[in-house]
């Protein structure tokens, strides 16, 4: 569970994530995003982006609370968790521990 800038409440389930605007009046699901078993998400105010992971995926999702489009990066390992941190991504995985994003990586956009 985590709050973008905006005030709304984002939280990460087995079914995907779900978040709450307009003062708590209306749930509402992102059925877009590619996966469904999310084990982590953060804010990231630096990038106002809602980071998503999940340990059954390699994608490793900025979301933009304000348009719910999304970015993503694919890291090569499955991902517990993720944070930013200087403008870089860390990330935990089970199998290969801390990772620290290089300075210069290919980031991905969602199709329009």
């Amino acid at each position: 569970m985590t709050y973008s800038e905006d005030g709304t409440l984002w939280l990460g389930t087995r079914e995907g994530i779900y978040f709450l605007r307009e003062h708590g009046k209306a749930w509402m699901w992102l059925d877009r995003l590619p996966f469904r078993d999310v084990n982590d998400l953060s804010y990231d105010a630096s990038s106002k982006a809602v980071l998503v992971c999940s340990r059954q995926s390699e994608l490793v999702y900025a979301i933009d609370p304000k348009t719910l489009s999304w970015r993503w990066w694919n890291t090569g390992w499955k991902i517990g968790l993720v944070r930013s941190d200087g403008g870089r991504l860390i990330a935990a995985s089970l199998n290969d521990g801390v990772l620290l994003e290089p300075q210069a990586v290919g980031l991905e956009t969602e199709a329009q």
